[in-house]
């Protein structure tokens, strides 16, 4: 398979975002007011403008889905063939983690978590009823991450059927359901939660793929559009109204934060998707190759299944403890991304065993 430098680059950075997400929530409490007003201002706009950045990993992997799997032309064939090669094996990796999650559950139960880092992971003993259940997906396996890979494995059973519709829409009728389904995911609830009103809406847009197929779809747009995007946009101003735009999204944060309010933007607030987009492209222009990256790039998703197991352990352990907010945010996302991505690269002796356990690339 030839590799993208521009979409490696994207892949890798996406990854490192996602781990520094969790790992500035759980350093600097982000989930608590108190803790974040406490802090100085300078530690405060870099753990916001941090959190922001880092709230573009997920969109950016969901632009990949939509910019490398919708343009396909699924026919019969190739739509069984996505079926067994990505739905299926995504979906055995995922029933082998859950095993596996458990166990670490398990294994550290008793442990103690304080209101900083509660929301990380829910241990209890194990539970072979409860493994049952998240098997069969009536449950989550009580880690913050796994939300993600229910999305996916929804997502990805219509990727060939929502592939199929699209090129029959034309570029205005596009444009045209994409505002709406932008004014309906973004805009609403951003509205909603910044000024405390009740703007739900009568008329339901399920049937459009919700807020992460709509960002799938964005994705695909990015993939459409890329011509014009590239012929009308220049490097400089996209540089400059992504950055400001993450300015700005860690400024509103900050005033609720003051007033007593953990506001921490999920993935509806409206100029997240923007400045995500900003960054896909500007990440896609640089192109830029090297081994970090590739590592990164094809051990991404192995990366993701372990940071969250690999962030417990400077918790329990309280590693860095003499270091600021700021500073032990930064050791902490080095060392976990270089455990997670070692650990990775050790499985490739066997890759048979690392493509069923990590999915690499």
């Amino acid at each position: 398979m030839n590799r993208i430098a521009g979409l490696d680059l994207i892949r890798a950075t996406a990854i490192v975002l996602v781990v520094l997400n969790h790992t500035v929530e759980i350093v600097c409490g982000l989930h608590v007011a108190e803790v974040v007003n406490r802090m100085s201002e300078g530690a405060q706009w870099f753990a916001l403008l941090a959190f922001t950045l880092a709230r573009c990993g997920v969109p950016l992997f969901f632009f990949l889905s939509g910019y490398l799997l919708l343009p396909r032309g699924f026919d019969q064939q190739s739509t069984e063939k996505f079926y067994r090669r990505n739905w299926l094996t995504l979906l055995a990796t995922w029933e082998l983690w859950i095993v596996l999650y458990n166990l670490f559950i398990a294994a550290l139960d008793g442990m103690t978590l304080n209101d900083e880092t509660a929301f990380i992971i829910d241990l209890h003993e194990f539970q072979f009823d409860a493994l049952i259940r998240e098997m069969i997906f009536v449950e989550a396996v009580g880690m913050m991450h796994v939300w993600y890979i229910g999305v996916i494995l929804g997502i990805y059973l219509f990727i060939p059927f929502v592939a199929r519709v699209l090129p029959t829409i034309t570029d205005n009728q596009l444009l045209a359901l994409s505002s709406i389904a932008f004014a309906y995911y973004f805009v609403l609830p951003t509205v909603d939660r910044l000024f405390d009103v009740d703007l739900k809406l009568w008329i339901d847009l399920s049937f459009s793929g919700g807020l992460y197929g709509f960002y799938v779809v964005i994705g695909y747009l990015l993939k459409r559009f890329e011509p014009t995007i590239d012929r009308t946009v220049n490097n400089i101003a996209l540089l400059v109204s992504t950055i400001g735009l993450i300015a700005i999204i860690a400024a509103v944060q900050l005033e609720f934060y003051r007033v007593g309010d953990a506001f921490m933007i999920w993935y509806d607030f409206c100029l997240l998707p923007i400045a995500a987009a900003g960054l896909f492209i500007a990440l896609r222009r640089a192109a830029v190759s090297n081994a970090l990256i590739d590592v990164l790039s094809r051990g991404s998703f192995g990366i993701y299944l372990l940071h969250a197991p690999l962030l417990i352990l400077p918790v329990k352990f309280d590693v860095f403890s003499t270091l600021g907010r700021s500073a032990k945010t930064c050791c902490w996302l080095i060392t976990v991304v270089a455990l997670a991505s070692v650990i990775v690269k050790i499985f490739s002796v066997a890759p048979t065993v690392q493509r069923i356990l990590f999915r690499s690339k």
